[in-house]
C-alpha cells in the first residue's frame, strides 16, 4: 500500500507541475506577446516618427548644417532603434544642445512638432564686437555675453567694439573672450566716451597686463574756448590713448580728464594730444 501511495503522490505532483507550467507558459507567452504588440506600435507602426526636419535659416548660418545635426541624431540608434521612430521616447528637443554644442553662432534653438514633421527655428548670436589676439593672429567676433562665435578679420572703424589683446592667451570658439567684469569695464568706458562726444576707436590689453587698459579715442568734434576769435578754422580732431587702471575710479578718472579736456586745454592742445595717463588715482597726466 505504501507504494502505491507514493506513486500516486508521484503522479499528482507531476500533473500539478505540468498544469503550472502550462500557465506560466501560456501567461508568459501573452506578456510576451503584449511586448511585441507595444514595441511595434510604438516604434514601427510610424504612428510616433518623425519623417521630416523644416529648418528655418538664418542670415549666417546655413539650413543644411542645421538639418545634417538633426538628421544625424534621429538616425542615431538607442538600444538598436533609431530616434527618429518616436519622438515621446526620445523627446527632441535634445538637438537644442546638439546644435548650440557645434554651431556657435546659434544662441537659441525652438524644436516643435506638428504631426510627423519636426520643425526648427535658431536664433543667431549678434556680434557687438571684434576681439584679436594679436600673438595668436586670431580675431572673433563675440556677442553681448563674451562669447567667440565667429572667426573674422580686424575690423576698422566704429560699427564694433575692437579689441587688441596683446597678452599672451588663447581663446576657442563657443568660450568667452573674457571675463563678464573685463567686458563690463570696457563697455562701460566705452558708453561714458560716447556720452561726452568721443569715439572709442579700439581697446587694448597690454601685454602682461591684469588690471590696465589703453583706449585709442577720437572726439567726435573740437570745443573751441571763449577767447577763440569766431570764423577760425575749427581744428581737426586726431586720436590719443588713454590709459586706464582697474586699481582706481576710471569712471570718475576719465569724467575728471573729459572736463579737462574741454574747458582747460587749448585747440592747440587738443590737436596736438598723444596720451593722457589716468591710471593714478585723482592724477591726470597727459602729453
Amino acid at each position: 500500500m505504501a507504494v502505491d501511495y507514493n506513486q500516486h503522490l508521484k503522479t499528482l505532483r507531476r500533473k500539478q507541475f505540468k498544469k503550472t507550467s502550462r500557465k506560466f507558459y501560456l501567461i508568459s507567452g501573452g506578456f510576451f506577446l503584449i511586448l511585441a504588440g507595444l514595441v511595434y506600435v510604438l516604434f514601427f507602426a510610424k504612428l510616433f516618427d518623425i519623417r521630416a526636419v523644416k529648418v528655418s535659416a538664418t542670415e549666417n548660418i546655413s539650413a543644411d548644417e542645421i538639418q545634417k545635426l538633426a538628421e544625424a541624431w534621429l538616425n542615431g540608434r538607442y538600444f538598436g532603434i533609431e530616434r527618429r521612430r518616436n519622438y515621446l521616447f526620445f523627446q527632441p528637443q535634445k538637438i537644442s544642445a546638439i546644435l548650440t554644442g557645434n554651431i556657435f553662432a546659434v544662441s537659441s534653438v525652438s524644436v516643435t512638432r506638428t504631426n510627423h514633421d519636426l520643425e526648427i527655428n535658431v536664433s543667431e548670436r549678434k556680434p557687438i564686437g571684434v576681439w584679436c589676439l594679436t600673438k595668436q593672429n586670431q580675431c572673433f567676433f563675440f556677442d553681448d555675453d563674451g562669447i567667440a562665435f565667429r572667426e573674422t578679420n580686424p575690423s576698422e572703424g566704429f560699427i564694433y567694439l575692437n579689441v587688441a589683446d596683446d597678452r599672451d592667451r588663447t581663446v576657442d570658439l563657443g568660450q568667452q573672450v573674457e571675463s563678464k567684469e573685463w567686458l563690463d569695464r570696457i563697455i562701460s568706458v566705452k558708453d561714458l566716451l560716447n556720452r561726452n562726444q568721443f569715439e572709442a576707436a579700439q581697446f587694448v590689453l597690454p601685454e602682461k597686463t591684469f588690471d590696465e587698459f589703453d583706449v585709442e579715442t577720437i572726439p567726435q568734434t573740437i570745443p573751441q574756448t571763449n577767447n577763440i576769435a569766431s570764423g577760425q578754422n575749427p581744428v581737426i580732431p586726431k586720436s590719443f590713448n588713454i590709459m586706464l587702471s582697474t586699481t582706481t575710479d576710471y569712471e570718475r578718472q576719465l569724467t575728471d580728464f573729459i572736463d579737462v579736456y574741454n574747458k582747460k586745454m587749448t585747440p592747440d592742445e587738443r590737436s596736438n594730444l598723444q596720451y593722457a595717463d589716468l591710471r593714478v588715482a585723482d592724477r591726470i597726466y597727459y602729453k
